[in-house]
């Protein structure tokens, strides 16, 4: 028999380095995987965050310009400033109605 062909058990110190090192790298994988699901669980948080504040600035914005009197533009102002042209509005069951 040649030295090749042999195969001694091994010592025990062996085997308690080997169980421990596949105790550690599964320890080590289960740690990257919670460490991924939180770090998405903080992204889709601070996502939401960030809708909310601009949705928050765009209400924000909506009222500081309800405030404001805006000119109107284009064709509308000259026939606002025209002489002898007079609107009626009414309310109707449909919305309002302009003569």
């Amino acid at each position: 028999m040649t030295l090749n062909e042999t195969k001694s058990a091994p010592p025990l110190f062996d085997g308690l380095v080997d169980k421990a090192h596949a105790g550690l790298s599964w320890l080590a994988r289960f740690a990257i995987a919670g460490l991924l699901i939180v770090f998405a669980g903080v992204l889709t948080v601070a996502a939401a965050v960030a809708g909310l504040v601009i949705a928050s600035i765009a209400l924000l914005l909506r009222f500081a310009a309800k405030g404001r009197v805006r000119a109107p533009r284009g064709r509308s102002a000259e026939w606002a400033q025209a002489e002898g042209i007079t609107l009626e509005a009414r309310r109707t069951d449909h919305g309002w109605r302009v003569e």
